[in-house]
C-alpha cells in the first residue's frame, strides 16, 4: 500500500472514531459537560509536507455554564503547530447548547515531510476555571 493510501486510511480511521467518541466523562446533573467534536479536516487526506486544517467544535451541553474555559492542542510528530498558538482562551460557554450554538476553533497543522506510513494521533486537552482554586486540564487523548 502506497503511502497515500495508507495516510487515507488512517485519516478516515480518525474521522470514524471522533464521531464515536464523548470528548468528557460523566457529570452531574447540575453541571457543565464540555462535547467536542472534530468537524472538519482540510484536505483531507493529508500527505506528508501538507498544511491541515483541523477545525474543532466544542459545546457545553451541561445545564450550568462553564467559565474561562480554555482549549489546548499537543501536537507530537509528525504534526506541528503551522499558525498561532496551541492553548484558546474561549471564555464562557453556556450551558444545554445546541446544534449551531457552540465555538468553532481552527488550528492550522503542518504534517512533516517526512512523515512515515503509519496511523497517528493528536491528543487535545481542556479546562474550565469555574469555581476551583486551581483548574486541572482534562485530556482527550488520541483524538486525531
Amino acid at each position: 500500500m502506497d503511502i497515500k493510501n495508507k495516510i487515507l486510511a488512517a485519516l478516515t480511521s480518525i474521522i470514524i472514531l471522533c464521531l464515536i467518541v464523548s470528548a468528557a466523562p460523566k457529570t452531574a446533573p447540575d453541571s457543565s459537560k464540555i462535547d467536542i467534536t472534530l468537524i472538519s479536516q482540510e484536505p483531507d487526506p493529508a500527505n506528508p509536507g501538507d498544511i491541515v486544517d483541523l477545525r474543532f467544535k466544542i459545546d457545553n451541553t451541561g445545564s450550568e455554564p462553564t467559565a474561562n474555559l480554555v482549549f489546548e492542542i499537543l501536537p507530537e510528530y509528525p504534526f506541528s503547530l503551522y499558525r498561532g498558538g496551541a492553548e484558546r482562551n474561549i471564555g464562557s460557554l453556556q450551558g444545554m447548547q445546541k446544534n449551531e450554538e457552540g465555538i468553532i476553533i481552527l488550528y492550522k497543522m503542518k504534517v512533516d515531510e517526512n512523515a512515515v506510513e503509519r496511523e497517528e494521533t493528536i491528543d487535545i486537552r481542556y479546562r474550565a476555571e469555574d469555581d476551583t482554586i486551581s483548574p486541572r486540564w482534562t485530556y482527550v487523548r488520541d483524538f486525531i
